[in-house]
């Protein structure tokens, strides 16, 4: 099974007890107390091991691969937890966590009560001014009651988004514009081929195509990222056409995109496949900033499908990679890192699939105590990226020596 070493079956920590929660300067990340835990498979132990390290009033955030994440097994995870905790989470096209970046399986993390306060929302994406105004009550009142309650706290968003009507982008923005005083960091879930049966967890059902809100007030320090291993290139094109359904570019630089990117790339149109256009993707910059735009389809009319909304007018760099692995050691923080809940792009674990790095970006992870999985798109603050790792973390703390 890709990303999973001989001696690692079922990777837990769950040590009972606070973490510290003085920043120092060591020189590695911390060792987090916070109970965590990754599988290559979902089961009863995993349960068990779920329910040992939950206690009353604890959340738990789980990521799931859907074709292993039954209702049943949901249902006895349920079951076993106190009745005053709460699971949320999301769909994922495969699980990570410390050394284990997988094809399939589930991660988790608790977030204990006493450090950390949730509040969820599940919406589906509002069609009109008005439900826009009723989900923007329901957000902001769930966020006042966590400030008034705990007023000295760090607060952030996460959301898990559906991509299932391809909103994500309108979702990120309306959230980050209504509290853009929260850092603002989430996924979209996902499954190993696409996301037709998806769903995220809330109060330990699965449901389809709707998001979940998450807001966040945490004793510790949040800090929320997005990196890719991605600098420009030296070529920019202009998308001059855009397709009748949403992100499909049908013309760039005047001429059909298809054939204006297979001559960017050294191809013949004929040849222009996903796979060749994940090597050298997009970018569009913002301020100081680049952020991944990924090509999902080369349609045989030669229209390029994207993973993300492209308007007309947009100019679009095509970027270079660096070393995928290298770039992500170099990004992981040197300072203490509690905990951290990632959503890494199913197109970067394609690619280290393909160039053999599953093991390396693992063995990455190994330090941190870390729940997440492979998403299909991702968000940071009001944006929506493809190919890109983004995550919050639970900051500070003492290394353990």
């Amino acid at each position: 099974m890709p990303g999973v070493s001989r001696r690692l079956r079922r990777r837990i920590r769950a040590v009972p007890g606070p973490p510290g929660l003085a920043v120092s300067k060591a020189p590695r990340p911390v060792t987090s107390a916070w109970p965590h835990g990754v599988s290559p498979v979902v089961d009863g132990e995993v349960i068990r091991d779920i329910a040992a390290a939950t206690s009353q009033g604890d959340t738990v955030l789980l990521f799931a691969h859907p074709d292993l994440c039954t209702d049943k097994w949901l249902d006895q995870l349920v079951a076993a937890l106190p009745s005053d905790s709460q699971v949320l989470g999301m769909s994922v096209a495969g699980a990570l966590g410390p050394e284990a970046l997988l094809e399939r399986g589930v991660s988790w993390i608790v977030l204990p009560r006493n450090l950390v306060a949730v509040r969820s929302i599940l919406t589906a994406t509002p069609a009109d001014s008005d439900e826009w105004h009723l989900l923007a009550n329901r957000v902001l009142e769930a966020e006042h009651e966590l400030a008034d309650r705990y007023p000295d706290r760090n607060g952030a968003m996460i959301l898990f988004a559906t991509g299932q009507d391809r909103q994500e982008e309108l979702m990120a923005a309306r959230l980050y514009l209504l509290l853009p005083s929260l850092p603002l960091v989430g996924g979209s879930a996902a499954t190993s081929i696409g996301q037709e049966s998806t769903f995220v967890i809330s109060e330990g059902r699965k449901i389809a195509g709707r998001h979940l809100i998450l807001l966040i007030r945490s004793v510790v320090p949040l800090e929320v990222f997005q990196h890719h291993h991605f600098e420009p290139g030296d070529e920019r094109l202009v998308v001059t056409a855009c397709g009748d359904t949403p992100r499909v570019v049908v013309e760039l630089d005047g001429r059909r995109a298809g054939d204006v990117l297979a001559a960017v790339l050294g191809c013949e149109p004929a040849e222009l496949t996903v796979a060749r256009c994940s090597e050298r993707p997009f970018g569009i910059r913002l301020r100081d900033s680049w952020y991944i735009r990924s090509v999902m389809d080369v349609r045989p009319d030669g229209a390029l499908q994207f993973a993300c909304d492209i308007s007309e007018g947009t100019v679009l760099c095509v970027m270079r990679p660096t070393d995928l692995a290298g770039s992500l050691e170099a990004f992981l923080p040197s300072v203490p890192i509690q905990a951290g809940v990632l959503f890494h792009c199913l197109g970067r674990y394609f690619e280290a699939d393909r160039t053999g790095k599953v093991p390396l970006l693992a063995a990455q992870l190994g330090d941190y105590a870390v729940a997440g999985g492979n998403t299909f798109g991702e968000q940071y603050m009001g944006l929506h990226l493809n190919h890109t790792l983004t995550g919050l973390w639970f900051a500070g703390g003492q290394r353990d020596e």
